[in-house]
């Protein structure tokens, strides 16, 4: 997104977001692009299936940045965004921890590797006979 704040894309007429589970900072940074540059040549904005309401922040900064270059018609109608569901943000807890418990049978297994090769090592001082 913040790509777009740098106005590397002055030609910019189509821009097809939907269902990309953009959450709030990502919707303002676009907002900020539209209302800077990207809403003189904009024709179509699409942002249905992202996270937060009609109402919130952003995608009334959105509306506010369109209608300063007259072009609240190229949103589309936002009619389906998503809730930000706690059920995601469990999945990813989810998988930091199996990520976290991977990292610690890594260690594990490094360690007991040297210690295998410490009493190798001695082993090898060992003389019988």
């Amino acid at each position: 997104m913040n790509t777009l704040l740098t106005s590397s894309s002055p030609s910019l007429r189509v821009l097809k977001l939907q269902s990309n589970e953009l959450s709030s900072p990502s919707i303002l940074v676009l907002a900020e692009a539209i209302d800077k540059y990207l809403g003189e040549k904009l024709e179509c904005l699409e942002l249905n299936g992202n996270y937060g309401e009609e109402e919130d922040e952003c995608y009334v900064k959105i509306k506010e940045a369109l209608a300063k270059w007259g072009k609240e018609d190229v949103l589309d109608e936002l009619d389906e965004l998503e809730e930000f569901e706690e059920e995601e943000e469990e999945e990813e807890d989810e998988e930091e921890e199996a990520s976290e418990e991977e990292t610690e049978k890594k260690e594990e297994t490094v360690e007991e590797k040297k210690e295998e090769e410490d009493l190798a090592g001695l082993m090898d001082k060992v003389h019988i006979k």
